[in-house]
């Protein structure tokens, strides 16, 4: 049996906002943040399209496989933002790339064979979910305002 869940979050609209540069804000309401740690806690794999949720999914040791490829409509988008492979190839995505905690389908059949490989062992990549975790939120994990207080006492 397999639950599949399918999260659309409420967008944060940037009313009087400069809406040329629309394409580059995007940011989800402070009361998803309660479906997403739930969703997150009951996850057995985690399907993204190259967001920050990639690290969330780390922390959590989920295994991570992000969509590569554009669905539906065949025509070119002049929409960057409508582009995965504009997502893809951005620096900070291919540097958590490049660790191996996150697979990359490039295709519906790809995309079913990863998610299932996770789901017959959740432990594939561990190792390199525990690196993306490392190098992208440090040893201090809800802990660093405290730390870097004391550190900045410590100077004083």
């Amino acid at each position: 049996y397999v639950d599949l869940h399918f999260n659309y979050p409420e967008v944060r609209t940037n009313e009087g906002v400069d809406k040329t540069n629309m394409s580059n804000s995007f940011d989800i309401n402070n009361s998803e943040t309660k479906i997403l740690s739930s969703l997150l806690k009951y996850s057995d794999v985690v399907v993204n399209l190259f967001s920050t949720i990639n690290i969330e999914a780390s922390i959590f040791d989920l295994p991570i496989v992000n969509v590569g490829f554009n669905g539906g409509s065949k025509s070119p988008n002049r929409n960057v933002r409508h582009n995965i492979k504009f997502d893809e190839r951005q620096y900070h995505n291919q540097r958590a790339i490049k660790t191996g905690a996150i697979k990359v389908a490039h295709d519906s059949n790809e995309l079913i064979k990863l998610i299932n490989n996770y789901l017959v062992n959740r432990n594939l990549d561990r190792e390199e979910r525990l690196l993306l975790k490392e190098n992208e939120c440090g040893p201090y994990i809800g802990k660093s305002g405290k730390i870097i207080t004391e550190k900045i006492l410590n100077l004083i």
